[in-house]
């Protein structure tokens, strides 16, 4: 079974100068390796309030571990 979190991921820009960061759904290996990323940050939607506010709470749960680099995912 895979194991995922939102994590931060820090993205470099076109111009190889500039950079930003967003929230993106990363997967493990069994050792706990992160592996693999979404494509695209994700975008936050949900069917009820709890489901959105439960989302949030694993959204700031990502603040928690070290930034990541889109680039070590390519």
């Amino acid at each position: 079974m895979t194991t995922w979190n939102y994590r931060l991921i820090r993205h470099l820009n076109p111009d190889g100068k500039t950079m930003w960061v967003g929230v993106h759904e990363v997967y493990y290996d069994l050792l706990g390796t992160p592996i693999r990323c979404s494509d695209e940050p994700i975008q936050l939607t949900a069917v009820t309030v709890g489901d959105l506010r439960r989302g949030l709470e694993a959204i700031l749960n990502a603040f928690e571990s070290p930034v990541l680099n889109y680039g070590s995912f390519q």
